[in-house]
């Protein structure tokens, strides 16, 4: 997987960060940025994404774990996505029964 990241992207294999209980994982994109998320985000996010969804739904529910009052404004800002993508990935979570937002966020779905 790590070598098809690199052959395919002509780009830096990610850097996988051990930690005590979890791991950071940081990805380069070929416009040069550098994304990273942290596995230790609330662990009932790994148990919905297992083989669900991509990388900007994951980096959306950890912005969601760590800020349970974020905007979809900063959402936007934060994953350098249109609003109407933002609104389209909070849909697809909401109908699924995984986030909503009752004056803050709340990943409702654990498995």
């Amino acid at each position: 997987m790590i070598s098809g990241w690199k052959e395919y992207n002509h780009i830096k294999e990610p850097i996988f960060e051990p930690k005590l209980d979890y791991n950071i994982v940081t990805f380069y994109y070929p416009e040069g940025e550098k994304k990273t998320v942290d596995s230790n985000a609330n662990s009932k996010i790994d148990n919905v994404l297992r083989g669900k969804y991509g990388q900007r739904v994951l980096e959306l529910l950890v912005l969601i774990d760590k800020d349970s009052f974020v905007t979809k404004d900063k959402l936007v800002d934060k994953l350098n996505v249109s609003l109407s993508t933002i609104e389209k990935d909070i849909k697809k979570l909401k109908d699924e029964d995984i986030v909503r937002r009752n004056g803050s966020w709340e990943i409702i779905k654990s498995d």
